[in-house]
């Protein structure tokens, strides 16, 4: 890409080159993060121009015929040689000695952020942050139905169980009740039945 710079009386051309340093800065993070990425997609580029060269029918040499023959490599196992290839590395540069002794404590600093006062801007939204910033950072809200909200004590709690609570007795003698109405109803329906019949 080209910018235009200059005056009415001269005219300057300069190659801008901000693009491409981005693209190279983006490429050497990739290769950063998965070492002989590059070299990888060189290969699979030269991989598919022999590939396309062999379905248009023209003569392949040995290293294209040895390239299309060559077994594929899994993620996984391109991801192992990675790791090796980074480990190796890191054994090869030396570690940094640290001057401190092993019992010495560390400082650390807290750095506190002044923010500007809200009155010192004009723009609303940075207006209304400042302001938040500086009020009270607790927010109180209290339920819309306060009714629900009935928290019980222990006490309280074992006494409605023992209202809830029915005796064996009392439970057998509702169970004989409703086995009764059953057989009840039993005979209800075969008398009408019968009468249908």
């Amino acid at each position: 890409m080209l910018r235009v710079q200059g005056n009415t009386n001269t005219v300057v051309l300069i190659k801008d080159t901000q693009k491409e340093e981005r693209e190279k800065a983006i490429q050497k993070s990739w290769e950063d993060k998965e070492p002989g990425r590059a070299d990888k997609s060189k290969k699979v580029r030269r991989k598919y121009q022999a590939l396309l060269k062999r379905q248009e029918g023209a003569a392949l040499d040995e290293a294209e015929v040895e390239m299309l023959n060559e077994p594929r490599v899994s993620r996984k196992e391109r991801l192992e040689k990675g790791k090796q290839v980074q480990q190796k590395a890191a054994k090869a540069v030396p570690a940094k000695k640290d001057n401190k002794k092993p019992n010495e404590e560390v400082e650390v600093k807290q750095t506190q952020v002044n923010f500007p006062k809200s009155h010192e801007h004009h723009m609303d939204e940075v207006h209304s942050f400042l302001k938040k910033l500086e009020g009270e950072t607790t927010k109180h809200e209290y339920a819309q139905n306060q009714g629900l909200i009935n928290i019980r004590s222990l006490e309280e709690h074992h006494q409605l169980l023992e209202s809830l609570a029915l005796s064996t007795e009392d439970f057998n003698s509702i169970l004989l009740q409703c086995h009764f109405q059953r057989e009840r109803m039993k005979t209800v329906q075969t008398a009408l039945n019968d009468e249908q019949i």
